[in-house]
């Protein structure tokens, strides 16, 4: 008899350790379907991320296209009036010595204009 209560204790202990795995089962499996979820919670918000980077970068280039664009334009203006600036400078330079000219030859004029009143007064002088 002794025998048959050790076979049947022997049922019930491996009965026993068999409910005690088959519970470590479960609670490993609601585990690992816990992390799957944390896992692709984790899988999205990096797409969403991503996304939001792409869509960024997208942004950026565009705002570095104009802005070379613009660089670009400005740099085409400056030259254009740096270039125009140095044909207004020559015509200011010519302008001055223009009116320099203008001004030596008002003053020989005014030098001329009293030498030939001189030589009208001589002229009369030596009539009389």
């Amino acid at each position: 008899m002794k025998s048959e209560y050790q076979g049947q204790l022997a049922v019930i202990r491996a009965e026993t350790l068999l409910k005690h795995k088959e519970a470590e089962i479960a609670e490993k499996d609601r585990e690992i379907a816990r992390l799957n979820c944390q896992l692709q919670q984790g899988d999205r918000e990096i797409n969403a991320l991503n996304s939001e980077l792409n869509k960024g970068l997208h942004e950026l280039k565009l705002k570095y296209k104009n802005l070379i664009a613009q660089f670009i334009q400005e740099r085409a203006n400056k030259l254009e009036m740096d270039s125009k600036n140095k044909s207004i400078q020559t015509c200011q330079n010519l302008f001055k010595k223009a009116q320099k000219r203008i001004y030596l030859l008002q003053c020989e004029n005014k030098f001329v204009k009293q030498e030939n009143l001189n030589l009208r007064n001589k002229v009369k002088m030596l009539r009389v």
